[in-house]
């Protein structure tokens, strides 16, 4: 049997990483297997460790595109404009959100036994709730 780390250890690793869990793993010296995410599966604490090193890296990414954008970098501020500036207008597709429900008639006489079902199988699964 190899050696058990520690979720001390591990923690370090994600650390050390940035939350990069192959680098992590290659860190410890540890093939990335169902192991190690059984190990994540069970321990809140290497989950909200994990989770909390991504969260750093995502900290400086924003940092750095903060950066880039002052400097007027265009690719900064395109990519800055269609994410955050979204709600502005300024992505490249609109979002549409409908409360409600939607009628049109549409003809499904040319449709074959199995596109049909495999329609109904749609809309089945499209009006179930979705969960939280």
């Amino acid at each position: 049997m190899g050696i058990v780390y520690s979720d001390e250890r591990i923690i370090e690793a994600f650390n050390a990483t940035k939350g990069n869990f192959v680098l992590a793993c290659r860190r410890l010296n540890i093939p990335v297997t169902k192991t190690i995410y059984s190990r994540l599966e069970k321990s809140q604490k290497l989950r909200d460790a994990l989770e909390q090193s991504r969260e750093e890296i995502l900290d400086m990414a924003d940092f750095k595109l903060q950066e880039a954008v002052e400097r007027g970098e265009g690719w900064a501020i395109t990519f800055l404009l269609k994410t955050l500036g979204r709600k502005r207008g300024y992505g490249e597709t609109q979002d549409i959100n409908l409360n409600g429900s939607i009628k049109s008639e549409v003809d499904l006489t040319g449709l074959s036994v199995e596109e049909l079902t495999s329609l109904e199988s749609i809309i089945t699964k499209a009006s179930q709730p979705k969960p939280n």
